[in-house]
């Protein structure tokens, strides 16, 4: 998605997500749009700023604040992950949700609220120095919730096993125009792909309308006319002698030679939302 000159999109397996629905809300700030989600699948969030002011974007995954990043001037950042550590970095992952029918059991309604939801928060901000280590405490799981709770789409934001990453540390920002608040918003509603085209929001595939027409019977053709054809026939004479064509061999030619080549990426530059006062952020040592 795209608003005021920030694009925010989802990659799973190196691929981007399809995006559905895409709205604009009536306060020009806000975009919505609905992604598919795969159950164990790993997905990464990035940013691509056309401003020239350095942006902030923090992020809330089903109601829950991970690390965000810092995105440069007409450059790009993503988060792919939460780090537990300076050098450890948990990835994140589609997971389905654990669902119980105990009629007695009650779920946190505020979590069910945002459940489903990928949020991200776009403020414009001044760089003003470094900070030592600042880590956020690791988000709770998603727990179990009823049954009857699935109708938000059975799946819930997990995180996967932490591995080791280039030691982080962090840099302190503040809001460029306070009174500003967000410069833009992204919220990407996910959902099991089977869930959204039930629900239509994903059109089911179009099969092929089957070809049917009148069936022609061949037409008999009548012994006289069969007779008379054969007749006006010419035969080769017996002494003649049949000369068969010549083959031409044909050389191959090499095949073309394709050489396929990667582009890396800038390392991403991380932010801790819990200090909003002053905004901490997380940035790969150089």
């Amino acid at each position: 998605m795209e608003l005021k000159d920030v694009e925010l999109h989802i990659e799973s397996d190196g691929h981007r997500v399809s995006e559905y629905q895409i709205k604009t809300e009536l306060d020009k700030k806000t975009i919505t749009c609905f992604i598919p989600s795969t159950a164990g699948k790993k997905f990464e969030i990035y940013c691509v700023s056309k401003r020239p002011e350095l942006l902030a974007v923090y992020c809330t995954i089903d109601g829950r604040q991970i690390n965000g990043t810092l995105c440069s001037p007409f450059a790009s950042s993503s988060i792919k992950g939460l780090f537990s550590a300076e050098d450890k970095i948990a990835p994140l992952l589609f997971s389905s949700l654990v669902l119980v029918d105990d009629e007695t059991f009650s779920s946190d309604s505020e979590t069910l609220g945002k459940l489903g939801t990928i949020e991200l928060q776009v403020i414009r901000v001044h760089r003003t120095g470094t900070s030592p280590t600042a880590l956020l405490a690791t988000p709770k799981c998603i727990g179990p919730v009823h049954e009857k709770s699935k109708k938000v789409g059975g799946h819930c934001i997990s995180f996967g096993e932490a591995s080791t990453c280039a030691p982080v540390s962090w840099a302190i920002t503040t809001p460029m125009y306070p009174a500003e608040g967000n410069w833009a918003k992204f919220i990407f509603k996910y959902r099991p792909e089977e869930i959204l085209r039930a629900q239509g929001i994903i059109e089911k595939p179009k099969t092929p309308p089957h070809k049917s027409g009148p069936v022609m019977a061949p037409l008999k053709r009548s012994r006289s006319a069969a007779l008379a054809e054969e007749n006006q026939t010419p035969k080769l004479s017996s002494t003649s002698q049949e000369h068969p064509a010549k083959k031409v061999k044909t050389e191959r030619q090499d095949e073309d030679v394709i050489d396929l080549t990667q582009v890396g990426e800038d390392p991403p530059k991380l932010l801790d939302p819990s200090l909003r006062g002053t905004v901490i952020d997380l940035t790969l040592d150089d």
